[in-house]
């Protein structure tokens, strides 16, 4: 017989009866957690903004395809690589200092950068670089997003180009009409004088004479950099425009020790003016005379790219160069280092190309010559 304090055989009840309660309960939350993680992982690899995980010890832990995509490295190429592999040597070493200093004290930084695709293309980058701290507080890493802002810089350049040289040509028209009736009244004065004067001061009025003309030959410069000439876009072929321009000047340059060459061997077709076109290439091959006096081995190369929908016409010369201080000025006005230049030839060539849609790049390094990329948008 059952008393009350003994009740006999029957079911075991557990002593715990919430321990599998919790075990469930904790397995559960491993559970989410890892979920979160998985979609964590999954959103990072499908998002288009590049991102980049770096270890303390400055090497690459981790890239996203949109990595992949926007400097055509694979993840083998870079991982366990320091980031430089993607430097572009376009920045100041402070700006390096700069964000190694603010991540590294534990902040984030913001900003743009200029990197190099493994093809050797310039590619440019906006967002940030932040630090990844454990529960203890302690940086474990580093990670970087950024978007690709490559095309929204072209267009901001084409607009801050297309605005400055609207402003530029206002101005430009007052000064011509206030320089040409002067210079008139000064040419005049001078034919009288040259009637009266002493022969022994001749040589002092052809001096004048000669300045005069410069003048002249700087409010042309201005006449033709101010007119607003409606351009004829098309569809252009610039395989066979290129090839004919070649054969039109390349029988000028061998008594000048200039040897002139044209890699542009694929079809391409363009949206431009080929008149206006014509008239920035004889532009930069005037330029390229200019700094291949005396260069021994001289040549001037035309080529022809493609880039996404972006073809590009090149000119370049292995030429003086330019130092770094004359390619921060290179495109403002009146701005030249030639004893007879007005400093306004590739004002007007970045005005033609940017009324075509397209825009210039200038890379140049002193004693090494110069390249000039002409972009257009492709038919």
């Amino acid at each position: 017989m059952q008393t009350a304090n003994d009740p006999g055989p029957g079911p075991l009840v557990p002593i715990a009866p919430f321990g599998p309660v919790f075990a469930r309960q904790e397995i559960s939350g491993l559970d989410r957690a890892e979920e979160e993680k998985a979609r964590l992982a999954a959103a990072v690899e499908s998002t288009d903004e590049v991102v980049m995980i770096i270890c303390r010890q400055g090497k690459i832990e981790y890239v996203n395809p949109a990595f992949e995509r926007a400097t055509g490295y694979s993840r083998e190429d870079v991982m366990g690589r320091s980031p430089v592999v993607l430097g572009s040597h376009r920045h100041d070493r402070s700006l390096y200092i700069g964000f190694l200093n603010t991540v590294t004290a534990g902040k984030t930084w913001a900003g743009r950068m200029t990197n190099r695709k493994k093809t050797g293309e310039l590619v440019h980058f906006e967002g940030t670089i932040s630090p990844v701290r454990d529960r203890t507080g302690r940086v474990t890493c580093y990670v970087s997003v950024f978007q690709d802002v490559t095309g929204r810089m072209r267009l901001e350049s084409i607009a801050e180009a297309a605005s400055t040289t609207n402003s530029l040509g206002y101005a430009i028209s007052g000064l011509r009409h206030e320089l040409a009736n002067p210079l008139n009244s000064i040419k005049l004065s001078l034919g009288v004088l040259e009637a009266k004067l002493d022969p022994s001061m001749r040589a002092c009025l052809e001096r004048i004479h000669k300045e005069v003309a410069r003048m002249e030959y700087l409010l042309k410069s201005l006449k033709n950099f101010n007119r607003d000439e409606a351009l004829e876009i098309r569809k252009l072929e610039l395989s066979f425009f290129l090839a004919d321009f070649v054969s039109l000047i390349k029988y000028d340059f061998p008594d000048k020790g200039i040897n002139v060459a044209l890699d542009a061997a694929f079809p391409a077709s363009a949206l431009c003016d080929p008149r206006a076109l014509k008239q920035v290439l004889l532009n930069l091959v005037a330029n390229s005379v200019d700094a291949l006096a005396g260069v021994a081995g001289a040549e001037i190369l035309f080529g022809l790219f493609k880039v996404g929908r972006t073809l590009i016409v090149r000119v370049a010369d292995n030429g003086c160069g330019m130092a770094k201080e004359q390619m921060d000025n290179l495109f403002k006005p009146f701005n030249t280092t030639k004893k007879q230049g007005t400093g306004l030839g590739l004002v007007i060539v970045k005005k033609m190309i940017t009324r075509m849609g397209g825009d210039v790049k200038v890379s140049s390094m002193r004693g090494r010559g110069t390249t000039v990329d002409i972009l257009l948008p492709e038919a």
